[in-house]
């Protein structure tokens, strides 16, 4: 074997490449040839450092395809042959990939239509018992933009964020931007920038994504992809915004008298149709069940008024009312604090708790202190004494 290693030389391969600038759906070919040393070869292919795996006509798969010829005669004692065709196997890949080897020191790698995953380095190497030789060149197959996330239409409520997805894939990687329609003419955009202007910023996924939408987000909106192969995407979006309610109330508390009749008022706006109503100790207001109470509403200006009227109004009506407002994008309340001002009670348990030779000293429970409900919104602010002499007049006020 040693004398028989000494006497062949080892192959040399003449360098190949590809060409620059494939783009997906063209062809390319690749020759690899031994320039040089004796036969038999064994030619092998490999896709990023791993043998191309080839199919056979008969299914079954290899990892290499062997060429091997028998080393010529020395000239003097060669025949004249006749001269036959060369021999040509073509064995096509599960990746599209064929490999027709010539025999004896050639081999073709044809791609018929390159894609994205025949993207990587392609390696030849060629063996015989002297030795081995390689070369490897590189494949990047240029991929126009496509869609992997399609941008649709999108509904968004006031308050609330959004988020817009829009992705697509290629190579080189597309980069996606978005544009805002700012005017009635088509094609009157503003850039979107990355860092969130206008209260919308694009993510580092392309998505588009408004933390706290506001009616001032609604309208369209363009999103591209390119990376400057074919003329790449885009897709005009129109994102909708929705409000929901939201309630105001002139004065958080309202005072009234004992039998005289109050108005409360609220305020609300939001998306129609919008439902207002009054509640008051968890229970619904209802004017069919207490005739005391009515309930109108209007429209000003695109707000709903609601206005709750409680007539000879008593003690019992103190208390929290709440105004509530629901459309389908959500509810809010305001709540409004009643207070029903009357005289108090009379003084309870009037006793003379000291007494002396020119003083005495009264003492007595006022309405509160003997947990007198009623008047809990009316607080005692002073006390009135009166007495009458022995031989006057009464009253005498201190």
């Amino acid at each position: 074997m040693k004398t028989l290693q000494a006497l062949c030389l080892p192959p040399r391969i003449s360098p190949f490449y590809f060409e620059n600038g494939l783009t997906e759906g063209m062809r390319t070919q690749l020759m690899c040839t031994a320039s040089q040393g004796d036969q038999p070869f064994n030619i092998t292919w490999l896709m990023d450092g791993k043998p191309i795996q080839v199919r056979a006509s008969d299914g079954t798969s290899t990892a290499s395809v062997a060429v091997q010829a028998t080393k010529s005669q020395p000239k003097a004692q060669a025949k004249v042959q006749p001269v036959e065709p060369i021999d040509v196997i073509n064995v096509e890949t599960n990746a599209g990939i064929q490999i027709s080897d010539y025999t004896p020191f050639s081999s073709i790698l044809t791609i018929n239509s390159v894609n994205a995953r025949h993207s990587g380095n392609y390696t030849c190497q060629i063996s015989n018992v002297a030795g081995t030789a390689e070369h490897t060149t590189g494949l990047s197959v240029a991929v126009p933009p496509r869609w992997t996330v399609e941008p649709i239409d999108q509904d968004a409520v006031v308050g609330h964020g959004v988020s817009i997805a829009c992705q697509a894939e290629g190579f080189p990687i597309p980069t996606v931007t978005w544009k805002q329609s700012i005017g009635e003419t088509p094609g009157d955009y503003r850039e979107l920038g990355y860092s969130g202007t206008e209260g919308a910023g694009v993510a580092g996924n392309g998505s588009l994504v408004i933390p706290r939408v506001s009616r001032d987000h609604a309208g369209s909106y363009l999103c591209q992809a390119s990376n400057g192969i074919g003329p790449g995407l885009s897709k005009l979006i129109r994102l909708t915004v929705h409000a929901g309610p939201q309630v105001t109330v002139r004065t958080r508390q309202e005072s009234v008298r004992r039998g005289d009749s109050v108005t409360l008022r609220c305020e609300a706006e939001g998306d129609a149709p919008l439902d207002l109503s009054w509640r008051v100790r968890d229970s619904r207001v209802d004017p069919n069940y207490d005739v005391r109470y009515s309930i109108e509403k209007s429209v000003v200006a695109g707000r709903v008024l609601s206005e709750l009227r409680i007539m000879q109004v008593s003690h019992m009506d103190r208390g929290d009312y709440v105004c509530v407002a629901g459309n389908a994008y959500g509810h809010a309340r305001a709540t409004i604090h009643l207070l029903v001002q009357e005289p108090p009670n009379f003084p309870r348990n009037l006793h003379v708790a000291e007494q002396g030779s020119r003083s005495i000293l009264l003492a007595w429970s006022s309405p509160q202190s003997d947990q007198d409900a009623s008047h809990a919104s009316s607080p005692i602010t002073n006390y009135i004494v009166q007495y009458k002499e022995a031989q006057g007049e009464f009253p005498h006020d201190r």
